[in-house]
């Protein structure tokens, strides 16, 4: 009697672990059904039998279950898994992996990979022209999934993402894509762009260099890589690219005024070292090259403005060295140096007033002219600057 009871245990055991072990076809049923839930439970089963695990067919009918749970616009059938999107793609990758290429499972396979990519392509499509910018980045993410390495999402992805501000996103996209693939040069601008709001110059630089290899022909890269170059103190790099580029097209204004910066920033530091004839030298180049810039754009703001300063500090140094003088050297040296300063601030006058011609609100610019005016004795101008500097100041507080 015991021995009976012994092996119908052991024969019911054997059949209900049978039993557990799932059903393809069953899964396929209730697919059919749309009854994913059980579909879900029964494929889950059927693939812990090696047997089962061994057919492409087998991982085909998960790789539809999955894309059903995946694509599902019911959340309660959505997150059933939430990790649908990357079973449904690694099934499809399995099929393809182990049948035949022109085996009928394994095209179907292909198909349906491709598909579930393209469901949310235009799931992202959709939500972007209605300006839903969340849900679109949400929807290229989801088709990175499916084809981590697909350039086309990663581009969609960062260019949402930077859209939305959410710079870090739009960085890790565009530079998942710079690693893998041939980037366009919108993304390298906008990675050169990130890279400097963070202050991180170097890797601007660097950037920017690739970028300028790949397309030479952009100017945007040459301009971006001297003005890098100018505020990591790379001056003689930066003035011998600039050189370069000058001799390669001398009507780029930027290049002009990039490199007349670059010497006005040098003069004013060999000021600062009290090397007074470098510092000259360097305002002199700065000067020509400003003039430059003003002769291919005459109205330019930064050219004007610049120019005009470099006169004025020019005639501070003549006239603070004239201050600094005892009485008998003064009357020695002193009138020469006021007329030298007389005449510095005569040149910086056209300057300052096209600044005010073209920007009348800029108080600086004002309050620089009724200074000027009022040392080379022309006070009825300087009034009418003053004037112009308490309305602005006025209309300011106002606000």
């Amino acid at each position: 009697m015991n021995r009976f009871y012994v092996l119908a245990l052991a024969l019911l055991v054997s059949v209900s672990a049978w039993a557990q072990k799932g059903s393809t076809s069953k899964a396929q049923a209730y697919l059919d059904k749309n009854d994913l839930i059980n579909a879900k439970a029964e494929i889950d089963l059927a693939l812990e039998n090696p047997k089962n695990a061994g057919k492409a067919k087998s991982w085909y009918i998960k790789g539809q279950i999955y894309k059903a749970i995946a694509t599902s616009s019911d959340m309660a059938v959505s997150s059933l898994d939430p990790d649908a999107i990357q079973k449904a793609a690694e099934a499809y990758t399995k099929v393809s992996e182990m049948a035949k290429p022109n085996d009928l499972t394994a095209i179907n396979a292909s198909l349906n990979y491709d598909g579930l990519w393209g469901h949310f392509m235009d799931q992202a499509q959709q939500a972007y022209n209605k300006e839903d910018l969340e849900t679109a980045l949400g929807n290229f993410e989801k088709g990175l999934i499916v084809k981590p390495t697909d350039s086309v999402t990663m581009y969609y992805a960062g260019a949402v993402a930077q859209q939305m501000e959410d710079y870090t996103k739009a960085k890790k996209y565009y530079m998942l894509m710079k690693d893998n693939y041939m980037i366009p040069e919108s993304a390298y601008q906008s990675l050169v762009y990130f890279e400097r709001v963070e202050e991180n110059n170097e890797e601007a630089l660097v950037l920017v260099q690739e970028a300028k290899e790949k397309y030479p022909d952009n100017k945007t890269f040459i301009n971006e890589e001297l003005t890098i170059l100018i505020v990591l103190n790379k001056l003689e790099e930066a003035e011998t690219k600039l050189k370069m580029a000058l001799a390669n097209d001398p009507s780029v204004v930027q290049n002009h005024l990039n490199l007349a910066v670059l010497y006005d920033n040098l003069g004013s530091k060999f000021i600062e070292d009290g090397d007074k004839d470098k510092a000259a030298t360097k305002f002199d180049l700065a000067i020509k090259s400003y003039n430059d810039a003003i002769a291919l754009e005459p109205n330019n703001y930064v050219g004007n403005f610049n120019l005009g300063a470099i006169y004025v500090n020019k005639a501070k140094v003549y006239l603070d060295e004239a201050r600094a003088m005892d009485l008998k050297t003064y009357q020695k040296q002193g009138p020469a140096l006021e007329e030298k300063a007389k005449g510095d601030l005569k040149n910086a006058l056209p300057y300052f007033q096209n600044v005010v011609t073209n920007k009348p609100n800029d108080v600086t610019a004002w309050s620089t002219l009724q200074s000027i005016y009022t040392s080379l004795k022309m006070y009825d101008e300087a009034e009418k600057a003053m004037a112009e500097v308490e309305k602005i100041e006025a209309k300011e507080g106002a606000q």
